[in-house]
């Protein structure tokens, strides 16, 4: 199999659009082959600093990446993950946990909603309107506006179980929700 993340086609609001709390939401269908990699999420731009110890500064809010593997890899089929990471990138996350995971309806032919509340004290992460994981660990809280990226990941050369497939990244909507202060 070729290298992970060799290609990347993205929409971010970086330099457009950023917010510091609120509602993010995408419905999507996500693509299905293999070596795929499709996300939705946020970036602060203290990722990109020296480590601090926190992600008061900006951190990755992952509300959903969908790592179509083969079978073989550490990674599942038909599900994604959620996760968060602070403290700058290293070639990889220096701080940062995949909160959860789900498998369940169809990401790849059905359409699925991926949500976030984000406050000053939480993260809260929703598939389908239903809460799936929850996290209030301080320190990986960001208190900066963070920009939002949809994200597909294609690898240089596909591997052999992808010969004649098509697929699609199919994005029905992304909202931004500002908190109501009533």
């Amino acid at each position: 199999m070729s290298q992970f993340r060799d290609f990347f086609h993205f929409i971010e609001t970086k330099n457009r659009f950023a917010k510091k709390y609120g509602y993010f939401e995408c419905r999507c269908i996500c693509p299905g082959g293999i070596g795929l990699w499709a996300a939705f999420w946020t970036l602060g731009e203290g990722m990109f600093a020296p480590p601090t110890g926190s992600a008061a500064n900006g951190c990755e809010i992952d509300m959903f990446e969908s790592p179509n593997f083969s079978a073989k890899t550490r990674f599942m089929r038909d599900g994604v993950n959620q996760a968060t990471g602070y403290d700058g990138y290293d070639g990889v996350i220096s701080k940062g946990v995949v909160l959860g995971k789900y498998a369940g309806k169809n990401i790849y032919t059905q359409f699925n909603t991926y949500g976030l509340e984000w406050n000053e004290n939480e993260i809260i992460f929703y598939i389908n309107g239903v809460e799936s994981l929850r996290t209030s660990f301080q320190k990986g809280v960001s208190r900066v506006p963070e920009y939002v990226i949809l994200t597909l990941c294609l690898p240089v050369e596909f591997p052999e179980e992808n010969a004649g497939v098509t697929t699609d990244f199919v994005v029905d909507y992304v909202k931004i929700y500002q908190k109501d202060a009533a």
